[in-house]
């Protein structure tokens, strides 16, 4: 079982990783992506897309994915220390909170390019 929460843990943290390194390409070479994809769909003239990254939701996804992450280990050093057995349904929520947050973070970048799409018509 400690195998399994350790995996969990570093799938959690490489997905936050991934989003916050997509995030960055997406806020440099977003609008160029934006403007491939409409001139592969055939917008033989799109219009340079100027949106601003949503750096405030990727940092809300960052967040909510560290505070279950800190949630969990907290839980579990209350109960060590109390001698009792950490509570499996609060630790499930935090992980869970913990993917949520990271997922989400890692769609953000192809959600912004989504919408840099939208903008070259």
């Amino acid at each position: 079982m400690r195998s399994f929460g350790l995996l969990a843990w570093v799938w959690v943290l490489l997905l936050g990783l991934s989003g916050l390194g997509g995030s960055i390409v997406v806020s440099r070479v977003g609008w160029s992506l934006a403007m491939g994809l409409a001139i592969y769909t055939g917008n033989t003239e799109p219009l340079r897309p100027a949106l601003p990254f949503p750096w405030a939701a990727l940092g809300a996804c960052l967040a909510v994915a560290a505070l279950g992450a800190l949630s969990a280990i907290w839980t579990r050093r209350r109960a060590r220390a109390r001698g009792e057995a950490p509570s499996a349904l609060h630790a499930f929520a935090a992980l869970a909170a913990a993917y949520a947050g990271a997922v989400l973070a890692a769609l953000l970048p192809f959600v912004q390019v989504f919408r840099l799409f939208g903008a070259t018509r």
